[in-house]
């Protein structure tokens, strides 16, 4: 089977230094990529890529968290 590759998704990320335009691909070989404008790409398996979303998902409610409640060690 040949190489393939699908665009999933494409969006614009406000940072604090500007806006980045982030791409999400996956591809045949099982990676997901995801490309932070022309500067940085990150392509990971599916175990890694898992690993990765936990920890966001981590982080976003330790966020709503710091905005509900306030920061605290």
């Amino acid at each position: 089977m040949a190489y393939q590759n699908k665009n999933l998704d494409s969006l614009v990320l406000e940072t604090e230094s500007g806006s980045v335009k982030t791409t999400i691909e996956v591809d045949s070989l099982g990676c997901a990529t995801i490309r932070f404008g022309n500067g940085y790409t990150l392509r990971l398996p599916l175990e890694e890529l898992t690993a990765l979303v936990i920890s966001l998902e981590d982080t976003r409610c330790e966020l709503e968290e710091i905005k509900d409640y306030g920061f605290s060690k």
